[in-house]
């Protein structure tokens, strides 16, 4: 793992630039005060549970809450608790992994060159640098080789990556996918809209996920604005409960009062009576 020293650093400096970065933004609005207070509570209850030594955990909240900053909060709380960490970003759609990346990028400037988007779009400038290289400068080849590596088997100390890849991994039988797999090993994932999996899959991957942090000294926190039940699905052939021994459902980090408050009422229905036709 070339990559040790680098994920040390990265964890060394989290705290300090995300702090430095959530006192810039603005906190008079309403919506700013709420957030603030949402993301105070979220890292009260974090430390809670991990002492108690929870490692998988639920975080619930608005639409328009700011759940980017919260996990990313919530990542360095673990981080303060537990030493160094690799962190992976997993979310469903391309387009949002590419929102996420701007936002890490702007909070982690310094350190941008450790953060890592992978995915089907991506596009790695020092890869394309180094083949323009290879023509009168051979060493290039070792850049490529040892760049594509870093790529397949996620050896950096900040990925954000989709679903496919990080669900796959832990399920799959392929040995390319598996290239994957040492990497989760002492690692926090942030996994955003995990109402986006098929429903039948919700409490399975959850429970999957559970026991593997428990075995390979990992935690993940789990979020959307429309949680799902966790409860192990029983209308399978096989007795999950049997298998995943010990599973209990992720606590909460969130009071669900936040959902009634106004600030977050971002839509209004208008009920037509009259039918409404062609």
């Amino acid at each position: 793992q070339a990559n040790i020293e680098s994920i040390r650093n990265f964890c060394k400096e989290y705290q300090k630039e995300f702090n430095a970065y959530f006192k810039k933004l603005p906190k008079n609005s309403e919506l700013n005060k709420i957030r603030c207070q949402m993301n105070e509570e979220a890292n009260i209850n974090i430390n809670k549970y991990l002492l108690q030594g929870r490692r998988v955990f639920s975080l619930t909240a608005p639409t328009g809450a700011g759940k980017t900053m919260m996990l990313l909060s919530l990542a360095g709380e673990i981080l303060k608790q537990q030493g160094s960490l690799r962190i992976i970003y997993a979310l469903p759609f391309l387009s949002i992994t590419e929102q996420v990346e701007e936002v890490c990028n702007d909070i982690f400037k310094r350190y941008k060159h450790l953060i890592r988007r992978i995915d089907s779009k991506t596009e790695n400038e020092q890869f394309e640098k180094s083949q323009k290289r290879l023509d009168y400068d051979p060493t290039a080849f070792k850049e490529i080789i040892d760049m594509q590596f870093a790529e397949d088997t996620f050896d950096y100390p900040f990925i954000i990556t989709t679903f496919v890849r990080l669900f796959e991994t832990l399920v799959s039988n392929r040995n390319a996918t598996l290239l994957k797999l040492p990497r989760f090993s002492n690692t926090i994932f942030l996994i955003d809209e995990i109402q986006s999996l098929p429903p039948r899959l919700y409490g399975f991957f959850v429970a999957l996920l559970e026991a593997f942090c428990r075995k390979f000294n990992s935690y993940a926190v789990i979020s959307t604005a429309t949680m799902p039940n966790f409860m192990l699905p029983d209308n399978n052939k096989h007795d999950l409960n049997m298998f995943f021994r010990g599973y209990s459902i992720p606590p909460e980090l969130l009071s669900i009062k936040y959902f009634y408050n106004q600030v977050f009422n971002r839509y209004s229905i208008n009920r037509i009576i009259d039918p409404v036709n062609i």
